[in-house]
Protein backbone atom coordinates (compact mmCIF):
# COMPACT_ATOMS: atom_id res chain seq x y z
CA UNK A 1 0.00 0.00 0.00
CA UNK A 2 1.48 3.56 -1.28
CA UNK A 3 2.16 5.68 1.66
CA UNK A 4 -0.47 9.18 1.56
CA UNK A 5 2.53 11.35 1.71
CA UNK A 6 4.09 9.75 -1.57
CA UNK A 7 0.33 10.39 -2.94
CA UNK A 8 0.21 13.68 -2.33
CA UNK A 9 4.30 14.45 -4.07
CA UNK A 10 2.83 12.42 -6.80
CA UNK A 11 -0.38 13.96 -7.26
CA UNK A 12 1.50 17.67 -7.05
CA UNK A 13 3.79 16.16 -9.44
CA UNK A 14 1.23 15.33 -11.82
CA UNK A 15 -0.35 18.33 -11.25
CA UNK A 16 3.16 20.60 -12.31
CA UNK A 17 3.99 18.28 -15.13
CA UNK A 18 0.11 19.01 -16.33
CA UNK A 19 0.97 22.97 -15.99
CA UNK A 20 4.17 22.93 -17.94
CA UNK A 21 2.56 20.98 -20.75
CA UNK A 22 -0.15 23.50 -20.97
CA UNK A 23 2.43 26.44 -20.71
CA UNK A 24 4.77 24.66 -23.41
CA UNK A 25 1.62 24.85 -25.86
CA UNK A 26 0.50 28.25 -25.28
CA UNK A 27 3.85 29.56 -25.81
CA UNK A 28 4.08 27.07 -29.07
CA UNK A 29 1.03 28.49 -30.28
CA UNK A 30 1.95 31.66 -29.82
CA UNK A 31 5.27 31.11 -31.98
CA UNK A 32 3.07 29.75 -34.59
CA UNK A 33 0.91 32.83 -35.02
CA UNK A 34 4.17 34.75 -34.86
CA UNK A 35 5.68 32.93 -37.60
CA UNK A 36 2.19 32.99 -39.30
CA UNK A 37 2.44 37.04 -38.90
CA UNK A 38 6.19 37.30 -40.66
CA UNK A 39 5.10 34.45 -42.92
CA UNK A 40 2.31 36.41 -45.19
CA UNK A 41 1.86 32.63 -47.77
CA UNK A 42 1.03 31.01 -44.74
CA UNK A 43 -1.33 33.24 -43.11
CA UNK A 44 -3.42 33.26 -46.69
CA UNK A 45 -3.03 29.38 -46.85
CA UNK A 46 -4.28 28.85 -43.11
CA UNK A 47 -7.65 31.66 -44.12
CA UNK A 48 -7.78 30.01 -47.33
CA UNK A 49 -7.96 26.09 -45.73
CA UNK A 50 -10.03 27.71 -43.11
CA UNK A 51 -12.65 29.67 -45.47
CA UNK A 52 -12.99 26.55 -47.92
CA UNK A 53 -13.87 24.48 -44.69
CA UNK A 54 -16.16 26.77 -43.65
CA UNK A 55 -18.03 27.21 -46.99
CA UNK A 56 -17.37 23.16 -47.86
CA UNK A 57 -15.34 24.02 -51.53
CA UNK A 58 -12.61 21.70 -52.62
CA UNK A 59 -9.53 22.34 -54.15
CA UNK A 60 -11.29 21.51 -57.28
CA UNK A 61 -14.30 23.77 -56.47
CA UNK A 62 -11.84 26.67 -55.74
CA UNK A 63 -10.32 26.22 -59.36
CA UNK A 64 -13.23 26.37 -60.97
CA UNK A 65 -14.56 29.31 -59.17
CA UNK A 66 -11.52 31.41 -59.33
CA UNK A 67 -10.44 30.45 -63.09
CA UNK A 68 -6.95 29.72 -62.00
CA UNK A 69 -5.65 26.15 -62.73
CA UNK A 70 -5.34 23.92 -60.06
CA UNK A 71 -1.95 23.35 -59.95
CA UNK A 72 -1.81 27.23 -58.34
CA UNK A 73 -4.71 26.43 -56.10
CA UNK A 74 -2.78 23.66 -54.77
CA UNK A 75 0.54 25.56 -54.69
CA UNK A 76 -1.17 28.58 -52.39
CA UNK A 77 -3.15 26.18 -50.37
CA UNK A 78 0.22 24.60 -49.27
CA UNK A 79 2.03 27.53 -49.05
CA UNK A 80 4.74 26.24 -51.20
CA UNK A 81 4.05 30.31 -52.90
CA UNK A 82 3.20 33.33 -52.08
CA UNK A 83 0.67 34.47 -54.00
CA UNK A 84 1.04 37.61 -56.76
CA UNK A 85 -1.94 40.61 -55.96
CA UNK A 86 -3.93 38.91 -59.26
CA UNK A 87 -3.88 35.57 -58.01
CA UNK A 88 -4.64 36.42 -54.48
CA UNK A 89 -7.86 38.47 -55.54
CA UNK A 90 -9.40 35.61 -57.68
CA UNK A 91 -8.90 33.47 -54.92
CA UNK A 92 -10.68 36.07 -52.67
CA UNK A 93 -13.17 36.36 -55.24
CA UNK A 94 -13.66 32.63 -55.86
CA UNK A 95 -14.17 32.47 -52.32
CA UNK A 96 -16.90 35.70 -52.02
CA UNK A 97 -14.25 37.52 -49.59
CA UNK A 98 -11.33 39.60 -49.84
CA UNK A 99 -7.50 39.94 -49.89
CA UNK A 100 -7.80 41.40 -46.49
CA UNK A 101 -9.53 39.31 -44.89
CA UNK A 102 -7.71 36.16 -45.87
CA UNK A 103 -4.08 37.98 -44.91
CA UNK A 104 -5.91 38.50 -41.20
CA UNK A 105 -4.13 36.99 -38.84
CA UNK A 106 -7.23 36.63 -36.07
CA UNK A 107 -9.46 34.90 -38.75
CA UNK A 108 -8.50 31.50 -37.96
CA UNK A 109 -9.75 32.10 -34.16
CA UNK A 110 -12.52 33.41 -35.10
CA UNK A 111 -15.28 30.83 -33.84
CA UNK A 112 -18.98 29.95 -34.71
CA UNK A 113 -21.46 28.32 -32.88
CA UNK A 114 -19.42 24.91 -32.58
CA UNK A 115 -22.81 23.46 -34.56
CA UNK A 116 -21.26 22.46 -37.88
CA UNK A 117 -24.17 22.56 -40.22
CA UNK A 118 -24.91 25.78 -38.33
CA UNK A 119 -21.64 26.92 -39.08
CA UNK A 120 -21.64 26.05 -42.65
CA UNK A 121 -25.29 27.72 -43.05
CA UNK A 122 -23.86 31.19 -41.29
CA UNK A 123 -21.10 30.73 -44.24
CA UNK A 124 -23.29 30.29 -46.97
CA UNK A 125 -26.42 32.55 -46.20
CA UNK A 126 -23.97 35.03 -45.29
CA UNK A 127 -21.74 35.36 -48.20
CA UNK A 128 -24.64 34.14 -50.51
CA UNK A 129 -27.44 36.16 -49.99
CA UNK A 130 -25.58 39.06 -51.06
CA UNK A 131 -25.49 38.04 -54.82
CA UNK A 132 -28.63 38.37 -55.73
CA UNK A 133 -30.94 35.71 -57.39
CA UNK A 134 -28.74 33.53 -59.19
CA UNK A 135 -27.70 32.16 -55.74
CA UNK A 136 -31.50 31.17 -54.81
CA UNK A 137 -30.86 27.38 -55.32
CA UNK A 138 -27.78 27.50 -53.33
CA UNK A 139 -29.74 28.75 -49.64
CA UNK A 140 -33.30 27.89 -50.56
CA UNK A 141 -33.45 24.59 -48.64
CA UNK A 142 -32.29 26.90 -44.98
CA UNK A 143 -35.54 28.44 -45.57
CA UNK A 144 -38.72 27.68 -44.45
CA UNK A 145 -41.64 28.44 -47.28
CA UNK A 146 -43.49 31.27 -44.90
CA UNK A 147 -39.54 33.30 -44.12
CA UNK A 148 -39.59 36.89 -43.74
CA UNK A 149 -36.79 39.61 -43.23
CA UNK A 150 -37.46 42.04 -40.46
CA UNK A 151 -36.47 45.20 -39.65
CA UNK A 152 -35.84 45.58 -36.09
CA UNK A 153 -35.01 49.51 -36.88
CA UNK A 154 -38.01 50.46 -38.29
CA UNK A 155 -41.08 51.67 -35.74
CA UNK A 156 -42.29 48.43 -33.80
CA UNK A 157 -45.88 48.37 -35.23
CA UNK A 158 -45.12 49.93 -38.34
CA UNK A 159 -46.07 47.99 -41.41
CA UNK A 160 -42.48 48.38 -43.10
CA UNK A 161 -41.27 46.72 -40.06
CA UNK A 162 -41.85 43.10 -42.07
CA UNK A 163 -39.45 42.92 -45.02
CA UNK A 164 -39.54 40.75 -47.94
CA UNK A 165 -39.58 36.94 -48.34
CA UNK A 166 -36.69 34.85 -49.44
CA UNK A 167 -37.39 35.45 -53.54
CA UNK A 168 -38.56 39.12 -53.38
CA UNK A 169 -34.97 39.68 -50.80
CA UNK A 170 -32.64 38.24 -53.50
CA UNK A 171 -34.62 40.33 -56.42
CA UNK A 172 -33.99 43.37 -54.54
CA UNK A 173 -30.07 42.52 -53.98
CA UNK A 174 -29.60 42.01 -57.40
CA UNK A 175 -29.86 45.94 -57.65
CA UNK A 176 -26.55 45.37 -55.45
CA UNK A 177 -25.34 43.28 -57.98
CA UNK A 178 -26.29 45.35 -61.16
CA UNK A 179 -24.02 48.14 -58.93
CA UNK A 180 -21.04 45.91 -59.38
CA UNK A 181 -21.08 45.88 -63.30
CA UNK A 182 -21.42 49.72 -63.99
CA UNK A 183 -19.25 50.89 -61.02
CA UNK A 184 -16.52 47.74 -60.39
CA UNK A 185 -17.32 47.89 -56.66
CA UNK A 186 -18.71 44.81 -54.60
CA UNK A 187 -20.25 44.41 -51.26
CA UNK A 188 -18.32 41.50 -48.50
CA UNK A 189 -20.02 40.91 -45.40
CA UNK A 190 -17.35 39.66 -42.42
CA UNK A 191 -18.79 37.50 -39.92
CA UNK A 192 -17.22 38.99 -36.74
CA UNK A 193 -19.07 36.08 -34.09
CA UNK A 194 -22.10 34.22 -33.77
CA UNK A 195 -24.06 31.91 -31.41
CA UNK A 196 -27.27 29.68 -30.37
CA UNK A 197 -29.57 31.41 -27.90
CA UNK A 198 -32.43 29.00 -27.65
CA UNK A 199 -34.23 28.74 -30.81
CA UNK A 200 -32.23 31.74 -32.23
CA UNK A 201 -28.33 32.39 -33.77
CA UNK A 202 -27.22 35.57 -33.66
CA UNK A 203 -24.52 36.47 -36.12
CA UNK A 204 -22.66 39.75 -35.66
CA UNK A 205 -21.95 40.88 -39.70
CA UNK A 206 -19.74 43.40 -40.52
CA UNK A 207 -20.53 44.79 -44.27
CA UNK A 208 -17.99 46.46 -46.22
CA UNK A 209 -18.20 47.89 -49.77
CA UNK A 210 -15.51 48.83 -51.95
CA UNK A 211 -16.02 52.38 -53.17
CA UNK A 212 -13.53 55.36 -54.30
CA UNK A 213 -14.02 59.03 -54.91
CA UNK A 214 -16.00 58.96 -57.69
CA UNK A 215 -18.80 56.38 -56.87
CA UNK A 216 -21.07 56.17 -54.17
CA UNK A 217 -21.85 52.31 -54.15
CA UNK A 218 -25.37 51.03 -52.08
CA UNK A 219 -25.08 48.42 -49.47
CA UNK A 220 -27.73 45.79 -50.44
CA UNK A 221 -31.27 47.09 -50.54
CA UNK A 222 -32.87 44.26 -48.60
CA UNK A 223 -30.75 44.36 -45.59
CA UNK A 224 -30.16 48.02 -45.40
CA UNK A 225 -33.21 49.84 -46.60
CA UNK A 226 -31.48 51.88 -49.22
CA UNK A 227 -29.21 53.45 -46.64
CA UNK A 228 -26.10 54.88 -48.32
CA UNK A 229 -22.90 53.58 -46.47
CA UNK A 230 -19.49 52.03 -46.94
CA UNK A 231 -19.28 50.01 -43.66
CA UNK A 232 -21.98 48.38 -41.55
CA UNK A 233 -22.03 46.43 -38.34
CA UNK A 234 -25.59 44.19 -37.97
CA UNK A 235 -27.03 42.23 -36.02
CA UNK A 236 -28.40 39.29 -38.23
CA UNK A 237 -30.71 37.32 -35.91
CA UNK A 238 -32.35 33.96 -37.52
CA UNK A 239 -35.47 32.53 -35.35
CA UNK A 240 -35.40 28.57 -36.69
CA UNK A 241 -37.60 25.81 -35.86
CA UNK A 242 -35.10 23.93 -33.42
CA UNK A 243 -34.23 24.74 -30.27
CA UNK A 244 -30.26 23.13 -30.31
CA UNK A 245 -29.34 23.67 -26.65
CA UNK A 246 -32.62 21.97 -25.28
CA UNK A 247 -31.97 18.91 -27.74
CA UNK A 248 -29.64 15.64 -27.06
CA UNK A 249 -26.75 15.13 -28.69
CA UNK A 250 -28.42 12.24 -31.05
CA UNK A 251 -31.14 14.89 -31.96
CA UNK A 252 -28.18 17.01 -32.58
CA UNK A 253 -27.01 15.06 -35.32
CA UNK A 254 -29.92 15.78 -37.53
CA UNK A 255 -28.75 18.43 -39.90
CA UNK A 256 -32.31 19.36 -40.95
CA UNK A 257 -33.46 22.95 -39.64
CA UNK A 258 -35.33 26.04 -41.61
CA UNK A 259 -34.74 29.85 -40.93
CA UNK A 260 -38.17 30.83 -40.24
CA UNK A 261 -37.32 34.72 -39.95
CA UNK A 262 -34.67 36.93 -39.85
CA UNK A 263 -33.98 39.92 -37.92
CA UNK A 264 -31.86 42.87 -38.55
CA UNK A 265 -30.59 45.04 -35.87
CA UNK A 266 -27.92 48.08 -37.18
CA UNK A 267 -25.09 48.55 -34.21
CA UNK A 268 -23.29 51.40 -36.37
CA UNK A 269 -22.33 52.88 -40.07
CA UNK A 270 -19.69 54.61 -41.89
CA UNK A 271 -21.22 57.26 -44.40
CA UNK A 272 -19.58 57.08 -47.97
CA UNK A 273 -17.61 60.34 -48.82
Amino acid sequence: MKNPKNIVVEAITNNETQNLEESLDKLAKAKERRTQRNNPSQQFSLNMKVRMNRLGVSQAKLSELSGLPRSTIARVYHAKRSPSLDIAHKIAEGLSTTVSYLMNDENRLLKRTGIQYIDKAIEDVVFYILKGSVIYDKIKDYFDDDYRLHYTDIELYSPDRIGPNLIEELNLNDKGVESKKTTGFDTYPYIRSACIVEDWVHIHTRIITEQNMNFKTQLPIATMKDRQSHAVDLLDMWKINRNLLNESEAERANKDFKILARYIKVFSQSQAQ
